[in-house]
């Protein structure tokens, strides 16, 4: 399959990441061997720190206890991200476009610079020869001294083409 024509569609909760994969849908809807890979960040789940305990059956149970506990944090997450990006895939899907995943990764710390990273090895891990962001999207990534995601991904995404989308 030729890179080119799958388009990375990176989303999180913001009106400009429906804006942004709206416009994607409109564009290429019905064209055929255009494919589409859905991506979304979150912040992995946290957990407190425990001191431990004395005795070494009680601290191997209770350290498994907190592993199964954060697994199923983790896979909530997950849900929820996947929940997020579905509708998105029935948008395209019903205007013609092959959605060939919807993927969610942890990303940390949730920053301009990690979350264009994490889109750019998204698109390559997934062979996409477009990324394509909203303008306003990931909006608490924009620090003092950052600049927004899609800068990032312009300046560093030299392999890929960038879209940013208003």
């Amino acid at each position: 399959m030729n890179r080119i024509k799958r388009i990375l569609v990176a989303a999180d909760k913001s009106d400009a990441s429906r804006r942004a994969a709206n416009y994607v849908a409109n564009l290429v809807g019905g064209t055929p061997d255009v494919h589409v890979v859905l991506v979304h960040l979150e912040l992995p789940p946290r957990m407190l720190e425990w001191g431990g305990a004395e005795d070494a059956s009680v601290e191997a149970k209770v350290e498994s206890q907190r592993d199964s506990d954060f697994r199923e944090m983790e896979e909530r997450r997950k849900v929820e991200g996947q929940a997020l990006l579905e509708p998105l895939q029935e948008m395209f899907t019903s205007k013609g476009t092959d959605v060939l995943g919807r993927f969610v990764s942890f990303v940390e710390p949730l920053n301009a610079s990690t979350i264009s990273q994490a889109i750019l090895d998204a698109a390559r891990k997934h062979e996409c020869g477009t990324i394509v962001v909203g303008r306003h999207s990931f909006p608490g990534a924009e620090g003092w001294f950052q600049h927004p995601v899609g800068e990032n991904l312009v300046r560093d995404g030299s392999e890929v083409a960038v879209w940013i989308v208003e």
